[in-house]
């Protein structure tokens, strides 16, 4: 199963791929964050944020998936909003 956004495609396989730190900066960057506003975004701690980008740091799986939701823009999930109850 493939999907695309905007010219990328993407296969299932490269969402279950774990965010590594170095992705973790890149997308810090390309949003013009600094680590208080990245790590607030995320809801986490100024120090949490940065053993995550650390060399050696481990970004837990879901930082991948907040990080894409962020970057396209989605508000945060509510039932509500989503089936208009």
């Amino acid at each position: 199963m493939a999907f695309c956004v905007g010219q990328r495609r993407f296969s299932c396989q490269d969402m279950a791929q774990d965010m590594t730190p170095q992705d973790l900066r890149a997308w810090q960057a390309h949003m013009g964050m600094t680590y208080d506003t990245a790590a607030q975004q995320l809801g986490v701690a100024r120090s949490t944020y940065a053993r995550w980008v650390a060399v050696d740091g481990h970004p837990p799986p879901l930082v991948g998936l907040a990080c894409s939701a962020l970057a396209a823009g989605l508000p945060p999930w509510s039932v509500k909003r989503t089936f208009r109850l």
